[in-house]
């Protein structure tokens, strides 16, 4: 026959226990004293018949079995007094335990003792300090140490009595605590404990199996694998608050208590599926922006999400390792607008792959870029990544959005500048008009200005050089939009000498800066006075040949007050005629004219323009 007690929250399996008024069956006789000790008088102690079944008594006030008492089997369940009066099921409980910690010890003290703890509890009016206990106790003579056992006994049974409870819980990685808590809630020695596990758990060590202690039991534990698991602690015999009995076929006997009815008691802790948990990237590239080629890499910041922490690896106990692939999409003419995936045909860079393992920085494998323009990192990790490869239904696959600014770098363009004066040798008060050509220039140049700045006049061409000499007087400075073809006029120079422009881009977000040399041909003009009208020449009557002088006699005059020429492509006389008030000849005037205008500064800055002068034909008469 089965059944189940259901005490506080433990279920309680008892196995073939006979109810009173079940099937009675007879018990061999031949009954002798077992381990004890007494007087005279009185035995305190076992009893067992022929086939050493071991009993104590319960109704000190009847007869104890003589050798041929005949007795039956087969009485159990909540045992009543001889005068009526009820056990509490924490007094059967207690006789119980009693018997299943005690009971059989071939010791004659703690024999002695358990039937004084019994006669306490199952007996009328002999509790401990009764008249009833005081006549035991001076009818058996027991020693002092026997009396104190005994006492003892009993108030260990009631601390300790069912129903018992068993719990397992793990208290930290790989170990389990298991305890055994009686029905007063304190953990209870002397009761059978064994482990089973199932599924992904496993015992890694230490027993098996065990008595109970008033202490707890730590288990050694291990996950084998990512599934549910759990672990069972039994009690395989737990004292019920139930006695079994042998019924006296005489009355006038007493009543013989056989031995614990127990039952199986579980406690159990289950280790649920690993959960799945998601891996979360945030990440910043290296640098926000390059004034030139270089390398970019990228900063893993890794965390997870509330749902979970990071796995740990059953068989290692270390964490599961994945792989973060990042890529490195660019350049683009303009900033990224953030979306949650790359636009399709986005250019790309590269892509290089992380291993992680666990929380933590890292940071990705370089990539080189060269060509101008933003670039901006997306990074993505994929459940199949997971390793070990049993973790992969437990990784979340995880990818950021593309275009987000911390991911952002640009690498500025480096405009290539030249610009072109509309002359390079002019007369004083010629207009000078700058033309700028511009290459590899941003996508868009709103707001970005480039600035000319006119050195000048200076008494001679300038030498090129990377930065302006000190001194240089600077006459002016004007603006103009970063666009190709762009002018701007610097007007009327209205004194005689060179001048030059320097070409200047400030750095901004989009551009590197950029400075022209000073002095640059291609920037310089030089300015001279126009030539004076020729003067009129007068012939007299009778001309006489005028004295030659020789050209090389002829001395250069400065550019500020250079002499007038004679047209040499006039019309003249025969005779060559004289100059007025001078006494040269027109041919010679003529070879003077062409002397000054040799010795001037034009001479000088056509050699700098790198151009040639024809040579100047004479007039002949």
């Amino acid at each position: 026959m089965k059944f189940f007690i259901r005490l506080c929250g433990v279920t309680i399996l008892a196995l073939a226990l006979l109810l009173p008024g079940a099937l009675a069956e007879a018990v061999s006789a031949g009954w002798r004293l077992g381990a004890g000790m007494g007087s005279a008088k009185l035995w305190v102690g076992q009893q067992q018949n022929r086939d050493g079944l071991l009993v104590y008594c319960t109704d000190f006030e009847r007869g104890a079995p003589d050798a041929q008492a005949k007795y039956t089997d087969g009485h159990q369940g909540g045992f009543v007094r001889s005068d009526g009066s009820v056990l509490s099921a924490h007094e059967n409980a207690a006789i119980s335990y009693l018997l299943l910690r005690w009971g059989k010890s071939k010791d004659n003290a703690t024999a002695a003792a358990v039937q004084l703890a019994i006669w306490s509890l199952s007996s009328s009016g002999r509790a401990w300090g009764s008249p009833g206990m005081a006549q035991i106790l001076a009818e058996a003579a027991l020693p002092a140490s026997v009396v104190a056992l005994g006492r003892s006994l009993t108030d260990q049974a009631l601390r300790y009595a069912g129903p018992y409870r068993v719990t397992a819980k793990l208290v930290r990685p790989g170990a389990a605590e298991v305890q055994v808590f009686s029905s007063t809630g304190v953990q209870t020695p002397g009761l059978a404990v064994q482990l089973t596990t199932s599924g992904s758990l496993k015992l890694s060590g230490g027993p098996s199996h065990w008595l109970s202690t008033n202490q707890s039991q730590l288990v050694p534990v291990q996950r084998t694998d990512f599934g549910k698991g759990s672990l069972t602690a039994m009690i395989t015999a737990a004292p019920l608050p139930i006695l079994r009995w042998l019924q006296p076929a005489a009355a006038g006997q007493q009543r013989l208590i056989t031995s614990a009815v127990t039952g199986l008691v579980t406690g159990s802790l289950t280790v649920p599926a690993a959960t799945a948990f998601q891996a979360v990237v945030r990440t910043t590239t290296s640098t926000a922006s390059l004034s030139g080629p270089g390398k970019l890499h990228d900063n893993l910041v890794i965390s997870t999400t509330a749902a979970g922490p990071w796995l740990q690896d059953p068989g290692t106990g270390k964490p599961v390792q994945a792989t973060v692939v990042s890529t490195l999409w660019g350049p683009f003419k303009t900033p990224p607008v953030e979306a949650a995936v790359a636009p399709s045909g986005a250019p790309t860079v590269g892509t290089v792959s992380t291993n992680i393992s666990g929380t933590g920085q890292y940071s990705t494998t370089e990539l080189a870029v060269s060509a101008p323009g933003y670039y901006v990192w997306t990074e993505r990790i994929d459940a199949l990544s997971a390793r070990p490869s049993s973790a992969r239904d437990y990784l979340k696959p995880w990818s950021g959005r593309f275009g987000l600014a911390p991911e952002t770098t640009l690498l500025r363009w480096s405009p290539v500048l030249t610009t072109e004066l509309s002359g390079h040798l002019a007369t004083v008060g010629s207009k000078i008009v700058d033309r700028l050509s511009v290459a590899a220039a941003p996508p868009t140049t709103r707001g970005v200005q480039v600035t000319l700045s006119m050195y000048g006049p200076l008494p001679v061409q300038p030498e090129q050089s990377k930065d302006v000499p000190p001194g240089s007087p600077l006459l002016t400075k004007l603006t103009l939009p970063l666009a190709d073809g762009a002018t701007a006029n610097f007007g009327s120079l209205n004194k005689v000498g060179c001048y030059t422009v320097v070409a200047t881009l400030p750095e901004s977000a989009a551009v590197n800066s950029f400075h022209d040399d000073f002095g640059e041909p291609s920037e310089t003009v030089c300015l001279q006075t126009a030539p004076a009208a020729p003067p009129q020449v007068v012939v007299p009557k009778h001309p006489q040949a005028p004295a030659r002088v020789p050209v090389s006699a002829a001395k250069p005059v400065p550019v500020q007050a250079a002499i007038p020429l004679a047209n040499p492509l006039a019309p003249h006389p025969e005779a060559p005629p004289q100059l007025a008030a001078t006494g040269t000849t027109a041919e010679g005037g003529f070879a003077l004219g062409a002397a000054v205008l040799i010795g001037s500064g034009i001479s000088l800055l056509l050699v700098a323009r790198g151009r040639k002068l024809g040579r100047l034909g004479k007039h002949r008469g």
